[in-house]
């Protein structure tokens, strides 16, 4: 599914640090988003949604464009409200941090909502 990410022609990528500035915003700003009280689970789903969309209209980075992709994607999977063991959510959980870990996104996006 975002396999195209990755693979684009490299005339459409933006520098790494740029791409993470963006995606680091709209992580921020989906994170506030996400913390408001009393969100239905339709309201949850569609601030999700709409968050990786805009994280994939990014484009990718000159470097590292597979850690990137991938880890949009494993973002993608797990938001798409599918019920998962807690061990799955663990493992998706550790492949997105180590993802954060390797691009240099912020500790402000990497620690998620508080609940």
């Amino acid at each position: 599914m975002l396999a195209g990410v990755a693979c684009s022609d490299d005339d459409d990528s933006i520098p790494l640090a740029q791409w993470v500035s963006e995606f680091d915003q709209t992580c921020v700003e989906t994170i506030a988003a996400l913390s408001e009280t009393n969100l239905s689970e339709a309201e949850f789903q569609e601030i999700s949604d709409a968050a990786i969309e805009e994280m994939l209209a990014i484009g990718e980075p000159d470097e590292m464009a597979d850690v990137a992709a991938g880890l949009i994607d494993v973002m993608a999977t797990n938001g798409d409200g599918i019920e998962r063991t807690p061990s799955e959510i663990d493992a998706l959980d550790q492949q997105a941090l180590a993802a954060m870990t390797r691009l240099g996104v912020s500790d402000s996006c990497i620690g998620g909502p508080q609940g």
